[in-house]
């Protein structure tokens, strides 16, 4: 199943937050915002969470091994390829986890910036 392997493989990916992909951006921001926040809790929450960013890298890559790159097992042999319309609804799907990630600006933040100043006025005045 080597399309719908490599869609599901992207999706895990990004899910990870690999370079590049779409969740890169936003665990990259967390770590920087929390690593640089004034806290005492705010480091050891920090390294929590970037420790969980390792077991998940961890966890996704044993589980991408043994789905899809051991060895095929008989009562598996019958099932088909992706068919078109599987393709057809996991494309986008990856499009999307591409773009986020090359070009978050352009493709969400220059669409959030408004909202986001007006929150940032809304507790400014609280």
């Amino acid at each position: 199943m080597p399309v719908y392997g490599s869609l599901a493989t992207l999706g895990f990916f990004a899910s990870l937050g690999l370079p590049g992909l779409c969740g890169f951006i936003g665990e990259f921001w967390v770590l920087i915002a929390t690593f640089s926040a004034n806290f005492t809790w705010a480091k050891p929450m920090a390294v929590i969470a970037a420790s969980g960013v390792v077991l998940t890298a961890g966890y996704i890559l044993w589980m991408l091994q043994r789905v899809y790159l051991g060895k095929q097992r008989e009562e598996h042999v019958d099932f088909s390829e992706a068919t078109a319309r599987e393709v057809f609804i996991l494309t986008p799907f990856a499009v999307l986890a591409i773009a986020l990630g090359v070009l978050p600006y352009q493709t969400l933040f220059q669409f959030m910036n408004g909202t986001l100043e007006n929150i940032t006025k809304l507790l400014a005045m609280s």
